[in-house]
């Protein structure tokens, strides 16, 4: 094994690369956008940073925190304070976690033949609160960015019954200067060159053999060869056409029940920090019903600053993805007007700026993070195993568990692709 080729230099690709080169092992990387980082892109001299994609660090896993003590990085506690908007008015819900786990401590992880998360609600309706039902809809929608026909319960259940590790009493964090430095400090620990990264080349085609791999992309003469390939394109783009000839039915067997989700999110940037006065805490979240869209906001707590981001996961993120501009903004702003009693005219005076992405339309996303699907077996698990001794794939969407739709669990199942090869 002397050179692997890498596709994708989002944070899966160059946690491999950074384990691989580590070993002696020649790396290539291919990446079809015109800088490194994938989903996590922060906006230039904002700070606290102003995320276009990835933004929290959700528990105290190694892969992220072993990086941060590396490199000496900072990063910032998440304020947990929620507002739920009932009965026309915001209420502090500090009972929100212990509602959440109430319906997800009945969710079947074992059943013999899975179903959907609204089949599962509907099971359970005499023993779920009705308004708790709204509650756990949008959290599913918005925080697995999941279609509630689509995603399965068993999935789920092996989702939220992990339980995250905590650092001095704290699970839920942000890179103190984002996640555009952190890949950036990423890059710099694997000790890669310039030359070894092949920015603005789409793959079109990896052709495999027993002797070789080789990589196409578009419009370009240039053939990528290896000795094998770690594949880390996200789940929309690798289940959007067959990359592979000869095909891999296994694989394709492996995709039918992982999901791409679809989330939006719109950061605004307002004169005045208006919304401190809705409650003697820090604001850090307010929550609307599933009825409403963009029905989840927070503020950027601990930090005060004049941001708020609007977040719409699920179904509605995939049909606001095809509005404009002006739409998105007018209907994020008119569910944030219901929450806040601030009249539409108002906020649209005092806001000063937004900051958005279509991730849905991104053609190197088609959405933004993965989600497990209803399963007939445990088809899932093959994502994992090493394709003809040539093929591995790694990223957010081949992971398990709370890793899945999160940057630690990118860079985890790097790490764990490397390791496949190397052991090749």
């Amino acid at each position: 094994m002397k050179r692997v080729i890498i596709i994708g230099a989002g944070a899966a690709g160059l946690a491999c690369a950074k384990s691989l080169k580590a070993a002696g092992i020649k790396c290539t990387l291919i990446e079809a956008r015109n800088h490194i980082g994938g989903r996590a892109i922060s906006v230039e001299n904002t700070f606290p940073a102003i995320e276009l994609g990835a933004e929290f660090i959700h528990g105290a896993y190694s892969p992220m925190l072993d990086l941060i003590k590396e490199r000496n990085l900072s990063f910032t506690d998440l304020c947990d304070n929620h507002l739920y908007f009932e009965r026309d008015k915001l209420h502090e819900t500090r009972d929100f976690w212990e509602k959440i786990e109430h319906i997800s401590s009945q969710l079947d992880g074992k059943r013999k033949k899975d179903r959907s998360l609204n089949e599962f609600l509907q099971a359970h309706q005499k023993s779920i609160p009705r308004h708790d039902v709204g509650i756990y809809k949008s959290f599913i929608e918005g925080f697995d960015a999941a279609d509630l026909n689509m995603i399965g319960e068993r999935g789920l259940a092996a989702t939220e019954k992990v339980e995250e590790p905590e650092l001095n009493g704290q699970s839920q964090f942000r890179p103190g200067l984002g996640y555009s430095h952190f890949i950036n400090e990423l890059y710099q620990a694997t000790g890669l060159k310039k030359s070894d990264i092949f920015l603005q080349h789409e793959v079109t085609q990896i052709a495999w053999s027993e002797k070789s791999v080789q990589v196409h992309c578009k419009n370009r003469r240039k053939i990528f060869q290896g000795d094998a390939v770690v594949v880390t394109l996200p789940m929309g783009v690798l289940k959007s056409k067959n990359f592979f000839t000869p095909e891999i039915p296994k694989l394709d067997t492996a995709l039918s029940s992982v999901h791409m989700g679809h989330a939006l999110r719109i950061s605004f940037e307002f004169s005045h920090r208006f919304w401190e006065s809705l409650s003697k805490r820090p604001v850090a979240f307010l929550h609307a019903g599933p009825e409403l869209y963009f029905p989840t906001w927070w503020s950027q707590a601990p930090h005060r600053t004049n941001y708020l981001t609007a977040w719409q996961g699920g179904p509605k993120a995939y049909e606001i993805s095809f509005w404009t501009n002006e739409e998105r903004t007018h209907a994020a702003l008119k569910t944030l007007s219901i929450l806040t009693s601030r009249s539409l005219s108002y906020l649209k005076k005092n806001c000063l700026r937004s900051h958005f992405h279509n991730w849905s339309k991104d053609p190197y996303s088609l959405g933004a993070y993965t989600y497990i699907g209803i399963r007939s077996d445990g088809e899932n698990a093959d994502l994992r195993k090493v394709f003809h001794r040539k093929i591995v794939l790694a990223g957010e969407g081949i992971t398990t568990g709370a890793l899945m739709g999160t940057v630690h669990g990118a860079m985890a199942s790097g790490y764990r692709a490397a390791g496949q090869i190397l052991k090749l």
